[in-house]
């Protein structure tokens, strides 16, 4: 993921979210404007049987090559009943990484249940979005000439910047009937929109640096009148669990019966009404007034018109007045609002460190630096401060919402500072980029993806002696040594240590601990 320093310059130190949309989105090297150019996907033909005879179903096929563009693939899963004689709905997922096996995985016993197929790109993932659309397109493509597709009934899903390229397609092509968004909204360059008709599944662990992005999210699809529905889990940053792809396949089924999409399923409804209202009545039990209101009121909208929902109706109205409902919304609110606070305040110093200076900048030149009433070094120290207490307070928590606003500020700290640390060691900045990446290890020690990017930034800067200390670690927190052997190939730093004893040791011994 690429984040370019003249958007962090110039963007107020307080627009934090936006800053996460950047890292999540990847650079933007072509934009697709909602008002130009038609770019729906094209039907690849007709579906043909014999083009599907290779594929089974009942079983995740982690690799299905495109036909027609063998350097893209996808993960795919088909029902165990599926039969090419009927049209089946059909579910695309992009996973910020590639990985189509992971969302696969989850969703395939939603899948088997509700009677959906799932592609996952292994293709897409964070960065230019014509890469991105080429692989949908790819995998549209290859899907509607091997399998029975109903396109009355396409959905996108993705997972964080997945997420927003779901979104951004849906958009454009008028071709999908949801979208299934986990960890992240809609792009920042085409966001929600009254035209926008299909219906919207949201997602998110409550300790995601996200969630307060889809909690108001939501409440603008409300505003906007679209169709949605609102799940929280317990979790942070990551594809939701399998509990909840079974409640997201449900209601986009409810919604295709609701809009004549799919025939009406009686059996399907009432059994569907009974598991929702008992998860609304589980929230209630458990003391959490406000997300039962509203999980009642989702669930009354998405079934009006396939049931009386007379009595849901009255449930929700009385909780609406319940005073519990009231300081739950309002706590949820003062923690977002803190959230952000306690996140911009760090942000802002990082950001400070950050302005333009001669890159010959070191050691005491460099922290002796004039901020405009500051010292870098002044800044530095601020920085680190703020970012200790910060772990400090998030560890000593025992309150579960209070913990979780900490959790979420310490991951958007973390991410900021390796992506920023990245762009400036591409940008050859190397004094910037250290002190970054040993924020960043500092914040999280256990993650040896900080450790492997520092010691690249300290090798690029002639420092093999602390380089190997730093990939030391990065192999004591999990890195394997067959895994930074192989990085040899693509990281060219690494080669300059080949014949440091040390280094043999990493690259020919088990992780500590294995």
């Amino acid at each position: 993921m690429i984040v370019y320093k003249s958007m962090v310059c110039k963007i107020n130190p307080f627009s934090a979210v936006f800053l996460l949309f950047l890292f999540q989105a990847g650079a933007v090297h072509t934009l697709i404007s909602r008002n130009g150019e038609d770019r729906s996907f094209d039907s690849a033909g007709s579906f043909s049987k014999d083009t599907a005879k290779d594929l089974h179903s009942g079983e995740i096929i982690l690799s299905v090559k495109c036909t027609q563009n063998p350097e893209q693939s996808y993960a795919l899963y088909i029902p165990l009943h599926y039969e090419p004689d009927k049209k089946w709905p059909i579910v695309y997922v992009f996973d910020p990484a590639a990985h189509g096996s992971i969302p696969v995985e989850l969703m395939k016993e939603a899948a088997e249940r509700y009677g959906f197929i799932i592609a996952a790109s292994n293709n897409s993932r964070n960065g230019p979005i014509d890469l991105q659309q080429k692989a949908g397109q790819a995998m549209w493509d290859d899907t509607h000439a091997r399998l029975a597709v109903d396109n009355d009934c396409v959905y996108f899903a993705g997972f964080s910047g997945g997420a927003r390229m779901a979104a951004l397609l849906a958009q454009e092509c008028a071709c999908v009937q949801g979208i299934l968004l986990n960890s992240a909204g809609f792009s920042p360059y085409s966001p929600p929109s009254a035209k926008d008709r299909f219906a919207v599944f949201l997602t998110a662990g409550m300790s995601d640096f996200n969630y307060d992005e889809i909690i108001k999210l939501e409440k603008t699809l409300g505003n906007l009148g679209i169709s949605h529905f609102l799940r929280r889990f317990n979790g942070s940053h990551g594809w939701a669990p399998k509990d909840v792809w079974q409640e997201a396949f449900a209601w986009m089924r409810l919604a295709a019966m609701k809009n004549g999409r799919q025939p009406r399923d009686e059996k399907f409804i009432t059994t569907e009404i009974d598991l929702a209202l008992r998860r609304a009545q589980t929230l209630e039990d458990s003391g959490s007034a406000y997300y039962a209101w509203q999980n009642y009121r989702e669930v009354s909208d998405i079934f009006q018109g396939l049931i009386d929902t007379k009595k849901i109706d009255a449930r929700t109205a009385i909780l609406e007045n319940d005073v519990k409902v009231r300081e739950g919304q309002e706590q949820e609110e003062k923690d977002l609002d803190e959230q952000i606070k306690l996140q911009n305040k760090i942000l802002s110093m990082l950001q400070f460190m950050q302005k333009p200076k001669p890159k010959w900048l070191t050691g005491e030149q460099l922290n002796n630096y004039d901020e405009g009433g500051f010292t870098f070094g002044d800044l530095r120290s601020q920085a680190r401060d703020a970012i200790q207490q910060l772990q400090k307070d998030m560890e000593a928590e025992n309150r579960p919402e209070r913990r979780r606003v900490l959790e979420r500020v310490h991951s958007v700290v973390t991410i900021y500072l390796a992506e920023t640390a990245q762009f400036d060691m591409d940008s050859n900045d190397f004094e910037i980029a250290k002190i970054f990446y040993e924020f960043a290890a500092e914040a999280q020690p256990e993650i040896y993806g900080h450790h492997l990017s520092l010691a690249r930034c300290l090798i690029r800067m002639g420092d093999k002696e602390e380089s190997i200390h730093e990939l030391r670690r990065a192999c004591e927190t999990g890195l394997s040594a067959q895994a930074l052997s192989d990085l040899l190939k693509q990281m060219t730093e690494l080669n300059s240590l080949t014949g440091d004893p040390e280094f043999q040791k990493l690259i020919t011994a088990a992780p500590s601990g294995h």
